[in-house]
């Protein structure tokens, strides 16, 4: 928060914004414009809605009027955005109190949902909840929520780097690809599973690969063990690796879909891998979404010395059904943390305070016949009935390793630590970077006959947007990607603005300096292209007669747009590799085309173009 919006979704924001108004009277409509003091003409409902969205729909003047609505409403409205429905007032009335130090009357915070609802800024639901647009995201402020606010001396943990899930998936694609390692089966109820059929206790799972493997690797039993594992994880759920060789199960590289992966930025890459672990449940709620075999979950039962975590299942696929119920906590969680202002330290217990107040249990299953409860000696406990002190053995266990695993490790937030323990917590706004700037040797060699090749290094990704400016690719495999130069495509590139110097001077700033030769070769494309353009692999058909120029263009392929007259009698065509297929086609249709020349071969400049002459039937 704020966040921004693409066209698509603005549009699909706006569809929403008109289903919420199209369930208002005309008459509270015109009470809502008359709160905020904007004019409606006209007396059909749809012509009252319309105006209403461009109103409520424009961020400027929606956020200008919010900042005029009373702090303490403004808080509420921030908080009321994640708390769930039923008896809000009395639990907002508590989390004003732990968020902002207000101590207000239930009747007092009653009037300020009251007024929210006259400004509509919340609309009533037939449930007889309140619901906010999703619109009102890309202008509702963040909140400094000054009573969370972590006072004294803090011992801060490094905040991740942009480049750290980059280099720890590079780490890792290496070593699958050469071992191919076998994955450990992921039974229901197995020894590698959460539930044990004798008692359905959930027991804590390690994940793909069994712990040889990872000793192997030279990995660890502390974080850099579970960080791998869970980036593991993610891996394949994002198609970058694949269980092949069933029923024995071998785990490999996928390279369709690493070559996606290879053309982000570690900031795109990094924030991929983020939005895959925060929004899970969605692949989860779809037919092809699988759990993961390691998370944060797991990571919060290992450490549960005096509580267990039970199943009370009344049917199958227990697992699955657990997996999303996280998955979707998960992402409430990240909300919430979202409303706090970034670079300022939160108290993580006073968090955990609200956390409690809020969203006491963080496992609630809307399935029926399916939920999980805690248990200590032998008796379960239940959310409702927990004090603050059990709960953070239990689910506050569990938001304490989402800040200290995933959301550390992808630099979702910092955290301070005491004695072991987190007790405090910051949302940075941005991310160091610790890459010297030097790129490895040979990442990137220039061929004298314009092939280029790049090693496909996670420090390499910069690299690729550049060579798309001049060049093709033409394959790629696990270690390199091959592209060629490419005049058509440096046109282009000259077309939206930027000139050979320019291009020049990206490739020595990056740290791989242009050969001399493809520099001149890019100065020499642009002061061609300042007067003609020139093609490669061009063709020319020449016709006895100009009749015949129109027939071709109407009843060929050419009908596509792959040629051009440029006199009454003659064609050229940009692509020659077509023209094989037309002189077939030609013939076909009953012409006596001759070919005088064939096509400059793939990559060279065509300094003789090819030559069809085409005669009539």
């Amino acid at each position: 928060m704020p966040r921004t919006f693409t066209a698509e979704q603005r549009a699909n924001l706006r569809e929403e914004l008109r289903e919420t108004l199209e369930s208002v009277r005309v008459q509270d409509l015109r009470e809502l414009a008359h709160t905020w003091g904007w004019p409606l003409k006209g007396t059909a409902k749809a012509d009252l809605t319309e105006q209403m969205i461009g109103y409520l729909g424009d961020a400027a003047r929606m956020a200008a009027g919010f900042a005029r609505l009373p702090a303490v409403e403004q808080e509420a409205l921030i908080w009321v955005t994640v708390m769930e429905n039923g008896q809000v007032e009395e639990r907002l009335r508590e989390v004003l109190r732990l968020a902002g130090g207000q101590s207000l009357p239930v009747e007092e915070v009653s009037a300020m949902l009251q007024d929210l609802l006259a400004h509509g800024l919340l609309f009533p639901t037939p449930t007889g909840a309140w619901h906010m647009p999703v619109a009102y995201l890309e202008w509702l402020p963040e909140t400094a929520s000054p009573s969370l606010a972590h006072s004294g001396a803090l011992q801060a943990i490094p905040v991740a780097s942009m480049e750290d899930v980059s280099r720890e998936v590079e780490r890792l694609l290496e070593k699958i690809e050469k071992d191919r390692p076998e994955v450990v089966a992921q039974d229901e109820d197995g020894p590698a599973g959460r539930l044990k059929p004798q008692d359905s206790t959930i027991q804590p799972r390690e994940g793909l690969l069994a712990r040889s493997v990872w000793a192997h690797w030279r990995y660890g039993s502390g974080e850099d063990y579970d960080r791998a594992r869970f980036i593991l994880e993610l891996m394949v759920s994002q198609g970058l690796c694949r269980v092949v060789d069933v029923p024995k199960g071998r785990l490999v590289p996928w390279p369709a879909s690493l070559a996606t992966w290879q053309d982000l930025s570690p900031v795109e890459q990094r924030a991929g891998m983020a939005n895959a672990w925060v929004l899970h449940y969605q692949k989860l709620s779809s037919a092809g979404g699988q759990p993961l075999g390691f998370n944060e979950l797991d990571m919060a039962l290992r450490g549960a010395s005096r509580v267990s975590l039970h199943s009370r299942a009344g049917w199958g696929a227990r697992r699955m059904l657990l997996e999303l119920i996280e998955s979707e906590a998960r992402a409430w969680l990240l909300s919430a943390v979202n409303l706090l202002k970034r670079d300022r330290w939160y108290d993580f217990t006073h968090f955990c305070e609200l956390i409690f107040t809020m969203q006491r249990d963080l496992l609630l299953s809307r399935y029926p016949g399916q939920s999980w409860e805690w248990h200590r000696g032998g008796e379960a406990i239940f959310a409702r009935a927990m004090d603050f002190d059990t709960w953070m053995l239990t689910y506050g266990s569990l938001v304490q390793a989402w800040f200290a695993g995933p959301a550390r490790w992808f630099g979702l937030v910092q955290i301070a630590s005491e004695r072991g323990r987190l007790v405090a917590f910051q949302r940075p706004s941005t991310l160091p970077s610790r890459e010297s700037g030097v790129l490895p040797a040979n990442v990137l060699q220039f061929q004298p006959d314009g092939e280029i090749r790049l090693r496909n290094l996670w420090q390499a990704s910069p690299l690729r947007p550049l060579i798309r400016r001049m060049a093709v690719e033409e394959r790629r495999d696990r270690e390199t990607t091959t592209y060629r130069l490419d005049a058509a495509t440096f046109r282009a590139t000259l077309q939206s603005g930027t000139n050979a110097e320019q291009v020049i001077e990206a490739f020595a700033k990056a740290g791989t300096p242009l050969p001399k030769e493809t520099g001149e070769r890019l100065r020499r494309w642009q002061t061609n292209a300042g007067r003609y353009l020139i093609y490669d692999d061009l063709a020319v058909i020449e016709f006895a007669d100009d009749i015949a120029v129109a027939e071709i263009l109407a009843t060929t392929s050419l009908r596509h747009g792959n040629a051009y007259a440029i006199s009454e009698r003659c064609l050229v065509v940009l692509d020659a590799g077509k023209v094989p297929g037309l002189i077939a086609e030609l013939r076909r249709k009953g012409y006596s085309p001759r070919v005088l020349s064939e096509p400059a071969g793939a990559g060279q400049e065509a300094n003789a173009p090819a030559t069809v002459e085409g005669s009539g039937r």
